[in-house]
């Protein structure tokens, strides 16, 4: 009976996407998959929606959900949303990986996992979503119906 209870809370913590450790964006720089030395830092994103998309190559559930992110930010980029695809894998396992195509958004390094252990990922892949503010308004997977409403609303606020 205890695996029974372990297994639904388990399957509970999935289902509800998991939460974060913190409630605001952390001052992190992160080195762009396409600049070679080239990095960007979360706190300047300050005053727009960002979506971290979380992801491997590996993930057979995060390259189903690829489609479905880049779809999201080609509907809702005119009205302000920012992607970023984040991985922890290094630079030729990605280019491999991708070939030719790319994803319509930015992909970040997370070589030493500072982005994902600031936001407590547990499993891949997941979705954050952070409002203007730099507060977490969602944390589950990408195609929970909730990543996509907290989305809409955040970028509703203005």
């Amino acid at each position: 009976m205890k695996s029974w209870t372990f297994a639904m809370a388990a399957f509970a913590i999935l289902v509800s996407g998991c939460q974060s450790g913190v409630s605001s964006v952390p001052d992190l720089r992160v080195e762009a998959f396409t600049g070679q030395g080239k990095f960007d830092n979360l706190k300047d994103l300050k005053g727009r929606v960002v979506v971290l998309d979380f992801w491997a190559t590996w993930c057979g559930p995060c390259r189903e959900s690829m489609p479905h992110v880049a779809a999201i930010y080609e509907e809702l980029k005119s009205k302000g949303l920012e992607v970023w695809g984040v991985t922890s894998e290094e630079r030729p396992v990605i280019a491999k990986f991708f070939g030719s195509q790319r994803l319509p958004y930015p992909i970040y390094l997370d070589g030493d996992l500072a982005l994902n252990k600031a936001f407590n990922v547990q499993a891949l892949p997941t979705m954050v979503v952070i409002d203007r503010h730099g507060n977490i308004a969602f944390q589950g997977h990408p195609e929970d119906p909730k990543a996509r409403e907290a989305i809409d609303k955040t970028l509703a606020a203005g």
